[in-house]
């Protein structure tokens, strides 16, 4: 009898842990087949926007004034892998006026006379194509250490490759830099540490070998000091390292020494909201070929009033990065000059929040923002 007893509750157990296990299991079928919840676009218009909602122009909403000011209310960052692109020019329309075709009178008949030998055997003078090769090894790399940071210059390469950008990587891990020019600055690197600087020429046909050098940045109270190529030995030459050019963030310097803007003082301001007014500012001062010309030339979500951030503009937006894909740890340049010296600007070490001011022709990273 208490065996039997014992039988049947053994048998209620496993009955009731079947059902248990079968309801949970509909339950995550039925939980799995809900369709995610889609990300939030707003427009600010017909409804508030929140933090981290997708603006108008497909970039990540990181501020709110509260209510609408001169400038707008919210400000929208650019997703990562954003490009620079520059501005189509409009297509002609064509008019409406129906076009006559004049008669064409028949076309007079030509007798070809076949060429002669002598001329058959005269090497043709149309021009010869020559297809895209890879770019050879960047030449003659150097390295200028300081205390955070790191100036990395080289020459073309020799040989091969049109249409050539370079990528230059760090071991331990940095954030590199990705350029068409023939150096860039490297930031945020830890005073008195050995790194291993790579530099790579990319184009569409293919990449180079690297020229690799050992460096160690400037331990505080030294002197700076260049480093040495090592591409001549065999382990280091052998290396290839690619970093495709759709990064997260482009870098530029803010303005060149060549460039009107560069020793001037331009009538920026740090104020949130004034970043579009010296994004413009800039661009007229400083071409184009800028920091806040790569911003401006921005297209997503088809606007054509993105900008780059003023001081205090990207100090919220570095205070909301964690809602903001793909920015690095590195130093972002704003749009405001600093008021106390005509070739210096404001910049952002996104490691930290610290803010301070860098050259004008040092490279920086670049961040579009717009308001609506």
């Amino acid at each position: 009898m208490r065996a039997s007893r014992i039988r049947a509750h053994r048998g209620l157990a496993r009955a009731l842990v079947t059902a248990l296990a079968t309801g949970a299991l509909v339950a995550g079928i039925l939980q799995a087949a809900q369709p995610a919840a889609a990300a939030k676009v707003c427009n600010g218009v017909t409804a508030d926007c929140a933090i981290g909602d997708t603006g108008p122009g497909g970039g990540i909403v990181f501020y709110d004034a509260g209510a609408a000011q001169s400038w707008g209310r919210y400000l929208e960052a650019a997703p990562a892998g954003w490009v620079d692109e520059p501005v189509t020019p409009s297509p002609v329309v064509a008019s409406a006026t129906p076009t006559v075709v004049a008669p064409v009178a028949p076309a007079a008949v030509t007798t070809v006379t076949p060429p002669t030998a002598a001329a058959a055997a005269q090497p043709s003078t149309a021009p010869v194509v020559t297809p895209l090769a890879a770019p050879g090894v960047p030449r003659r790399v150097r390295v200028v250490a300081r205390k955070h940071r790191v100036q990395v210059s080289w020459r073309v390469p020799a040989a091969g490759g049109r249409s050539v950008r370079y990528v230059v990587s760090t071991e331990p891990a940095s954030t590199g830099c990705q350029t068409r020019k023939r150096s860039c600055v490297i930031r945020g690197l830890l005073p008195g540490q050995e790194y291993a600087f790579t530099v790579v020429a990319v184009n569409d046909a293919g990449q180079s070998d690297s020229t690799v050098i050992m460096m160690a940045t400037r331990p505080a109270g030294t002197q700076r000091a260049a480093g040495r190529s090592l591409a001549k030995i065999p382990a280091y030459r052998s290396r290839r390292v690619f970093m495709p050019m759709a990064g997260p963030d482009l870098e530029s310097a803010w303005c060149a020494q060549s460039a009107t803007g560069f020793g001037s003082r331009l009538a920026t301001s740090t104020a949130i909201g004034s970043g579009r007014v010296n994004t413009g500012i800039i661009v007229d001062a400083c071409g184009t070929d800028s920091a806040a010309g790569r911003a401006a030339a921005y297209r997503g979500g088809g606007k054509s009033d993105w900008f780059l951030p003023s001081k205090d503009e990207l100090n919220q937006l570095w205070s909301s990065k964690s809602m903001v894909s793909g920015l690095a740890d590195g130093s972002y340049w704003s749009s405001s000059q600093n008021a106390n010296f005509t070739v210096s600007a404001w910049c952002q070490t996104f490691a930290n929040g610290t803010q301070g001011d860098n050259y004008k022709d040092d490279g920086g990273l670049v961040r579009p923002i717009r308001a609506f």
